[in-house]
């Protein structure tokens, strides 16, 4: 699904104010149990590239993200 340009402008403020970029690469959250998927948002502005794994939900900046970008693209997951 294509985003549109007010779409993109407020993800790309979530991903300032949640400093997305300084994330790391990957999280594995203490008593997450191994048959619980993981989560992974990557970004791409130019030539840059800035992936991040999440397994659990001790993340609340990467789970900030992960929302908002699912709602941008209408994804629905879990119980709903």
């Amino acid at each position: 699904q294509t985003l549109t340009a007010q779409q993109r402008a407020g993800l790309a403020a979530l991903l300032r104010r949640e400093r997305f970029s300084a994330l790391p690469a990957t999280t594995r959250c203490a008593g997450t149990v191994p048959d619980i998927a993981s989560e992974v948002v990557t970004v791409k502005a130019g030539t840059r590239s800035t992936a991040t794994l999440v397994h659990g939900g001790c993340s609340p900046r990467f789970t900030a993200v992960y929302q908002a970008l699912a709602a941008a693209v209408g994804l629905r997951y879990g119980r709903g």
